[in-house]
């Protein structure tokens, strides 16, 4: 059963979403052979996944992606029942 939460259904800390995004460094070879450790950073865009979880480092509640939704700016929960 989905329902729209606003905070951790176990410790009721408020709830992180992060959207995964992928970063590409580009490192130039030296005239050396060998790898510069200076790169440049190239935002290639989100990989369409998102994670959530609480926010309190002590607890373990945890959302893979197809766990919750976020429909008009909420959170809706599949993953946990608070009437179990």
């Amino acid at each position: 059963m989905a329902k729209v939460i606003k905070c951790c259904p176990k410790c009721g800390s408020p709830i992180e979403v992060r959207y995964l995004y992928q970063y590409d460094h580009t490192y130039k070879i030296c005239k050396n052979g060998k790898l510069s450790k200076n790169y440049k950073t190239l935002d290639v865009g989100p990989i369409d996944v998102a994670i959530a979880n609480c926010a309190n480092p002590d607890c373990d509640v945890r959302w893979n992606e197809d766990d919750f939704d976020i429909e008009n700016d909420r959170f809706v929960d599949y993953k946990y029942n608070p009437e179990e």
